[in-house]
């Protein structure tokens, strides 16, 4: 009844969706390119990468980029929020989930209390989704009824985002009835919106729901829905959605080459829609595959692919996840310790975020792992722990597995009552789901339970019922143990004849089936053989990708130095400009100052003729002051030579001093224009050397997947590992020319942000150590500096505590706080330390301590060179055998920095 109720509804929806789908990207382009409002293209520009992320990631991120320098530029609110909410959406899409983060609380800091229609709402719901696939369910949940509170008055289409969201982490958290709930009222609201593409969204979520409750009809039956839809309207992440999601579904229903198919074709579509966080899912699922095949060279491969991706994502559900897939593997190769290890890890990781059906999924592979190992009652403790958690989500398949599980105990230890019991509730149960594969099981294995009893008419009845089942399914493998379980059965009751008949019969299926295993292996080799191909032309793929990274970051470089270039001319010729009007301004103040003189002479002459006049009166009066004057007037003249020669000389050296500022700023000039040259030829060459060295080490990492022989294997490592110390090499001496450089972005630091993103790129050395890392941040008021140069200094201090960590309890701890208009950074660590001796120089250019360290020499030079830059201050203090904790004083903003 119930998949024909779901039949009439998909039959309703869907001919009315197609019909009312419209060209919407043309219509906004025409939009577009008609309006000239700043804010409508904006919103424009938003619709264009709303529509075009199901297509083209990269080119909704343009239209997201175009949008932001718009909405910047006209001081357009709603257009920054949207762009920044779409910009974040880019970078989830993509794995870069700090950026995401930065980007989802800028725009909600830009929103405010303001009210822009579906925002603050929509990036609250993005946000609450990346607190989500990192399983930080409190904090996603937190945000998704932000989300609904700032959305209760708005149309259907933003509402019917969180729900079907909410679905997500329901499936998430194994609530299959709450996730069904809330994917059906999102399915609602999308329907009578006629919104197709979250549609087909909101069906492949109820198919998910419907999966988790094992009625595998009626999810086959979304998801087909969903892909109908998808085909008509070329939609290529519901059709990787469905491959997905049908491949998982056949994998469970044990159909192996079909499901391979499914997952291969979700890889072709991952080539043109590059989606990190399901590339690795679909690497789970192949190792799945492989792991049910015996495979488990290659399932390991597969998963520890995935898990490189989950933990840079730091996706910890799917971590979780994988090291449960990694200890069933490593139990079934009979590598009991090993697998324990990574059960214990992955119940540790759903224990944190609260999975139970991770936490059911752990017990039961421990209870596995106790159980090969003959300690009942510890595999007991684990498996009735796991039967428990089944029952609460409602998991009746999987209740039923380990409730089977329980009776095997039971039966092992020897107490076959028990064991019948808990035989017959996985008998019900099997019947309930409708489980016909586990019937037949069920069957035999009651039957083989009733003759060690010897409850002969109990063991006929339940051989005859799971043959009956075998013979109507087509199950050979379970008909071939039915035969046997037979032949057993008469054999313990004296009935050799036919007892012999069913032995033969057991050994001709047997036969058979070994024929039949060959050419099912064939086929299987011929899946695999496509989708290793597959693989492969996605890491092509992904290798060019990287180059043409790589180019394009090459000629924006180019473009930035080409604009240097232009700004230092302009710059030049204004201040040509400004000199010549200050020579010409000089030039009419010195011929006014001319005439003021000749002027004042003129005055001074005819005031000389009057006192000469008055002389001549009193000259009889003063005849005996005449001697007197006359050596005066000598005395006069000489003072004017004096003065004259005086006058000469300093114009002489002014002049002398003009020609020596010219030769001075001319040499200048030629100076800096040299070491502009020398930087500029440095940080091309570096580059230059490190693309050959990339695709050294990219060539060296198809060979080690490419190559079988050891001896070949472990020189390509070698290789690979001196490029790599080659490669680390010039990144530090480019981090040299970018500590000299002049053109700094100054801004706020986030110290907290940049610390966790450092140890992120240190994630697998700070592992292989085992070393603890901890940030204390307190700042009262903002730091404002220059972000690159504060994340080289974390950069080099981290690394050199990593190369000379101990090998107890290492840890790295940063306490960053503000002392007036100075930020205390503190960077400790309890590794070797530094003798006394080398304090002061192990700041110096290739200085090394110690002749065993791997290291170059370069990082605590550039530590205290990019200090300097900053105005700042470094002190060291450090023991032998006890660590060492560096100090570093930097102004906290732009006037500090110039006061310091």
């Amino acid at each position: 009844m119930r998949r024909v109720s779901v039949c009439v509804v998909l039959g309703w929806f869907i001919p009315v969706l197609i019909y009312a789908q419209t060209p919407r990207i043309d219509s906004l382009q025409k939009v577009l390119e008609q309006t000239q409002s700043p804010a409508q293209r904006c919103d424009a520009l938003h619709a264009l990468a709303a529509e075009s992320w199901d297509y083209d990631f990269e080119k909704a991120y343009g239209y997201a980029q175009e949008a932001w320098v718009l909405a910047r530029q006209n001081q357009y609110g709603k257009g920054e929020v949207q762009a920044l909410t779409d910009i974040g959406l880019y970078h989830y899409f993509t794995g870069n989930y700090p950026q995401a983060t930065a980007r989802y609380r800028e725009a909600l800091r830009r929103c405010g209390t303001h009210r822009y229609g579906d925002f603050p709402g929509y990036t609250m719901t993005r946000l609450a989704n990346l607190y989500r696939v990192q399983a930080q369910f409190d904090s996603a949940d937190y945000y998704y009824k932000r989300a609904m509170t700032a959305l209760k008055d708005q149309p259907g289409p933003a509402r019917s985002s969180v729900y079907y969201n909410r679905g997500l982490m329901a499936l998430n958290l194994s609530e299959f009835d709450s996730a069904l709930l809330y994917f059906r009222q999102s399915a609602k609201l999308r329907g009578k919106d006629k919104d197709i593409s979250n549609l087909m969204e909101s069906w492949q979520g109820i198919g998910q729901a419907y999966k988790g409750r094992t009625l595998l009809d009626s999810a086959r039956l979304y998801y087909d829905s969903a892909y109908s839809m998808a085909l008509k309207y070329k939609n290529p992440e519901q059709q990787m959605f469905f491959h997905i999601n049908t491949g998982e579904l056949l994998f469970a229903q044990g159909d192996f080459n079909t499901a391979i198919r499914h997952f291969s074709q979700a890889l072709e579509m991952l080539k043109r829609h590059p989606f990190r966080r399901y590339y690795a899912l679909v690497l789970s699922r192949i190792a799945q595959v492989y792991t049910a095949r015996g495979d488990y060279k290659h399932a390991i491969e597969h998963l520890l692919d995935a898990l490189r991706i989950q933990e840079k994502l730091n996706n910890k559900q799917e971590v979780g996840r994988l090291y449960g897939s990694m200890a069933w593997v490593y139990t079934n190769q009979k590598n009991d310790s090993l697998g324990s290890d990574y059960a214990q890890r992955s119940l540790k990781i759903m224990e944190d975020i609260h999975d139970r059906a991770g936490i059911a999924y752990a017990h039961n592979a421990l209870g596995y792992i106790q159980f090969t190992r003959s300690r009942y009652p510890e595999a007991l403790q684990h498996y009735e722990i796991a039967l428990q958690l089944r029952k609460e989500i409602k998991s009746p398949q999987l209740y039923s597995s380990t409730t089977f599980n329980i009776a095997r105990v039971y039966e092992k230890e020897g107490n076959y009552a028990k064991a019948r019991v808990y035989l017959v509730q996985a008998l019900a149960l099997d019947k309930a789901n409708r489980d016909r594969d586990a019937l037949i099981r069920t069957y035999n294995t009651l039957g083989e339970l009733s003759i060690k009893t010897k409850q002969q008419a109990d063991a006929e009845t339940y051989l005859k019922e799971g043959r009956a089942l075998a013979i109507e399914l087509g199950a050979a493998l379970e008909l071939r143990n039915n035969d046997k379980l037979f032949a057993d059965y008469y054999r313990s009751r004296g009935d050799y004849p036919r007892a012999l008949t069913y032995y033969d019969s057991y050994m001709s299926r047997n036969d058979s089936i070994f024929t039949q295993q060959g050419a099912a292996k064939i086929a299987e080799m011929s899946a695999f053989y496509e989708l290793e191909k597959k693989e492969s032309e996605i890491q092509q793929l992904n290798q060019k990708n990287e180059l043409s990274q790589n180019e394009i970051q090459l000629q924006k470089t180019q473009i930035s130095l080409q604009r240097s270039y232009l700004t230092f001319s302009i710059g030049g010729l204004l201040l040509l400009g400004l000199m010549a009007y200050m020579f010409y301004l000089n030039a009419q103040l010195k011929s006014k100052a001319n005439r003021d003189l000749k002027r004042l002479n003129t005055e001074i002459k005819e005031q000389k003729e009057e006192i000469q006049a008055q002389s001549e009166e009193l000259t009889e009066a003063n005849s005996s002051l005449v001697m007197l004057n006359n050596e005066l007037i000598e005395k006069t003249e000489e003072v004017q030579a004096q003065a004259e020669e005086l006058r000469e000389t300093n114009e002489m050296i002014t002049e002398i001093n003009r020609d020596l500022d010219d030769i001075v700023t001319k040499r200048t000039s030629q100076l800096q224009e040299a070491f502009k040259e020398l930087d500029t030829f440095f940080y091309r060459s570096s580059h230059d050397f490190r693309r050959p060295l990339t695709t050294f080490m990219g060539l060296a990492e198809v060979a080690k997947i490419t190559l079988k022989d050891p001896a070949a294997l472990e020189l390509f490592a070698k290789v690979n590992e001196t490029a790599f110390s080659l490669d680390k090499m010039l990144i530090k001496l480019q981090s040299i020319s970018d500590v000299g450089a002049q053109q700094l972005i100054f801004r706020e630091v986030w110290v907290k942000e940049i610390f966790d993103s450092v140890c992120d790129s240190f994630r697998e050395d700070i592992q292989k150590h085992r070393i603890k890392v901890r940030a204390q941040v307190d700042l009262k008021t903002p730091f404002i500096s220059y972000p690159i140069m504060v994340r080289i200094i974390l950069e080099n201090l981290v690394e050199n505590a990593i190369h000379f960590c101990l090998t107890e309890d290492p840890y790295i701890y940063l306490r960053a706080r503000q002392e007036g208009e100075h930020l205390i950074m503190e960077l400790e660590d309890n590794g070797q330390g530094i003798p006394a001796a080398y304090t002061e120089k192990v700041f110096d250019m290739y200085f090394r301590a110690n002749e065993r360290s791997k290291g170059n020499g370069l990082g605590l030079y550039i530590v205290k060179k990019a200090v300097g830059k900053l105005n700042g201050h470094l002190d060291l203090v450090t023991r032998v055998g006890k660590g060492s904790r560096f100090i570093i004083t930097l102004p906290m903003n732009r006037s500090a920095i110039n006061n310091y």
